[in-house]
């Protein structure tokens, strides 16, 4: 299990049988640094001069070399340094490589960009080296404790400017002043590499496809490249389909076709009530690491968890590409300490990426040697589609665009479900998902969620139907939504929201007695 990205194989795949080379903080045009212990240099431009003259002596045109931060102090100078060096260059980011632009750093003539920490087999490349209190960020954090207990594991790192005093059988520091500013030769790529592969995102050709897709069809490369990383996802949660199921925008999309600019996947865990909640927390954990270290395989993917808790992970997935496309998307996965689904809730879907339907579809290019991501995982049905957008509406404090944005899905749902409506059935995933809702915002703490749903008590149906657009004849029913439900909403009405959880949990048990 690894929380680092491994880049060996695709360096391999793209250059076969290359020399790998590694130089960190180099400090392109950083004036006061010849004062902190570069007094050898009469000025920048001698300093700049020196440290390019001994790259191109020791690294190769077809070469490859990672940089492990502090490039440049004059981001714009990047691009006409990057000209003047040899070599295939990669970056990864240091404290002065400023992330606000990184989806710049490929159009300057990187071939990729990382945010965390990589890794080439065992050998694992940082700027700060991975030692305690170098990094706070979460994910370094784990990608730190990760490198300590892989036994052979080397850590190769810049950003301490003079010897260190760290293991060496472990640690070597290469930044310039410890080099004599020549780069590391730290190995070669593979010389030979399976034919079956994915198709790597910086590859010229898939950026070929999606430009010729984009303008011959009309369909935006940003909305490809997400639902590429979207599908690859997916394809990693097909094992687990009895443990989850999605919901949310990509769900929408992938089982009706609602295009909007969807901005995470929401995966949801199923509680099992004869488990324990460590026992639930754990196999939550597991298989949303299962998934982070699937989508580290996408080779332009930098991805950093910045939500870990016992109930909720999130991660982020930004994607920097020479081609030149950036998106970022998200992974978003929650476990419910309530037993609040039944079966009839989700159902299987399958499916494959829209870059591929396009491609089979019109020849675009022949596949022999590529794989694609596939998937099949369960999907919340029609119903729970409804509700959802239900609660969003009323758990919510919305401004006027989300809101009607909301009232778009709603009623695309309700005119290309393919379920005849069934008002009651509607009652029973709603009371389900309100009480779920209930549950997760106490365990997270959020409770001005819960103390809006109590403030639209009992008036709830005039709010829904004082929304601009909203279809209240087919879903505000009275037979749906007004009788066992008031009877649950008065009973949440008047509790203290840090009891939500133990409150859901009491009636839920009673609500699947009846």
């Amino acid at each position: 299990m690894t929380f680092c990205k491994d880049i060996y194989n695709m360096l391999s795949r793209k250059y076969p049988n290359r020399n790998i080379y590694l130089i960190s903080d180099e400090h392109f045009f950083h004036e006061n640094i010849i004062d902190y212990g570069r007094s050898q240099f009469a000025d920048v431009k001698q300093m700049n001069e020196y440290i390019i003259q001994k790259h191109n002596e020791t690294v190769g045109l077809e070469d490859i070399v990672i940089f492990l931060g502090d490039f440049s102090f004059k981001k714009g100078k990047i691009k006409e340094l990057l000209a003047r060096l040899n070599g295939h260059k990669y970056l990864v980011l240091g404290n002065h490589d400023k992330s606000a632009i990184v989806k710049s750093y490929p159009l300057l003539g990187f071939e990729g960009v990382f945010t965390m920490p990589i890794r080439l087999d065992n050998a694992y490349l940082s700027h700060e080296p991975l030692v305690a209190n170098q990094n706070s960020n979460p994910t370094f954090k784990l990608i730190e404790a990760e490198f300590k207990k892989v036994i052979g594991a080397h850590n190769y790192h810049g950003h301490i400017h003079e010897k260190t005093s760290f293991d060496e059988t472990r640690y070597t520091n290469v930044t310039c002043e410890t080099l004599d500013y020549k780069p590391y030769f730290l190995g070669k790529t593979k010389s030979l590499f399976a034919k079956e592969s994915p198709l790597f995102i910086n590859d010229p050709i898939f950026g070929e496809c999606i430009s010729y897709i984009s303008d011959k069809y009309k369909v935006s490369p940003y909305f490809l490249l997400k639902d590429y990383l979207y599908t690859f996802a997916l394809s990693s949660l097909t094992d687990y389909m009895e443990s989850c199921f999605i919901q949310g925008s990509v769900g929408l999309y992938k089982k009706y076709g609602f295009i909007s600019d969807f901005s995470d996947i929401d995966i949801t865990f199923l509680y099992d009530a004869n488990a324990s909640k460590g026992k639930n927390s754990n196999s939550m954990k597991r298989i949303v690491d299962h998934v982070y270290q699937s989508l580290l395989q996408v080779d332009s993917a930098n991805l950093e968890y910045y939500k870990r808790y016992v109930s909720l992970r999130i991660f982020e997935i930004l994607l920097t590409t020479t081609n030149p496309y950036y998106v970022k998307c998200y992974i978003d996965s929650n476990l419910i300490f309530l037993d609040s689904y039944r079966q009839s809730d989700y159902s299987v879907h399958s499916g494959i990426s829209l870059l591929e339907k396009f491609i089979r579809k019109y020849k675009i290019l022949d596949t022999t040697g590529y794989s694609f991501p596939a998937y099949q995982c369960n999907f919340v049905n029609f119903y729970g589609d409804v509700a959802n957008l239900l609660l969003q509406l009323l758990f919510e404090d919305l401004n006027p665009n989300k809101r009607q944005m909301i009232i778009k899905k709603l009623k695309y749902i309700l005119k290309n479900g393919s379920e005849e409506f069934d008002p009651k059935a509607l009652e029973d995933v709603f009371i389900r998902f309100f009480l779920r809702n209930i549950a997760l915002f106490n365990t997270l703490n959020r409770n001005d969620e819960i103390r809006r749903i109590q403030s639209l008590y009992p008036d709830f149906l005039t709010y829904f139907s004082s929304i601009k657009d909203f279809p209240t004849s087919k879903l505000m029913n009275p037979s749906a939504l007004k009788e066992t439900f008031m009877d649950i909403y008065a009973q949440i009405s008047d509790i203290d929201p840090q009891e939500g959880l133990e409150k859901s949990q009491e009636l839920i048990r009673e609500y699947r007695k009846r």
